[in-house]
């Protein structure tokens, strides 16, 4: 799973994963409020969000790609048919986890894992955060596959 102390690190941050209050001027996001997984506020972390829409028409809402693979690993219920994440430029969007350019790594702590990955509907605005803040830009398959490396360490 993930050790202890990363959990506490993740929720002792001040204002989410950006800093700054990943929910600041009234973002509201979709039900439900906690992570299905770990059960961290999906509001504070609404920039790294996802959720898990499924064949018989419910929704699994996790804080993360780490909560979202760890979903997908170990399925409880029906199917997943797709998966959204929030936008990282606009986060009150999600769009389809597959289709999106993710930034890897950077100076912003990751949610859930030692490495950040950030999802954007648009390439070019997903070039520019990772000018700003570091880290590679990379598709959906590589930001899956580096949370993966990091838990088998």
């Amino acid at each position: 799973m993930f050790p202890a102390g990363l959990f506490l690190a993740c929720l002792l941050l001040p204002g989410g994963p950006t800093g700054r209050g990943a929910a600041k001027g009234g973002l509201s996001v979709e039900a439900p409020q906690a992570c299905g997984l770990c059960g961290m506020d999906r509001t504070r972390f609404a920039r790294s969000r996802m959720l898990l829409e499924r064949e018989d028409g419910s929704n699994t809402g996790v804080c993360s790609l780490h909560c979202a693979l760890e979903a997908l690993e170990h399925p409880e219920g029906s199917p997943v048919r797709a998966l959204r994440v929030a936008d990282r430029a606009h986060p009150g969007t999600l769009v389809e986890a597959r289709a999106c350019t993710w930034v890897i790594g950077g100076d912003l702590p990751g949610v859930m894992a030692r490495t950040a990955t950030w999802a954007f509907a648009d390439a070019g605005e997903a070039r520019a955060f990772a000018r700003r803040h570091g880290g590679r830009v990379a598709g959906f398959e590589a930001a899956r596959e580096a949370l993966r490396q990091e838990g088998a360490e």
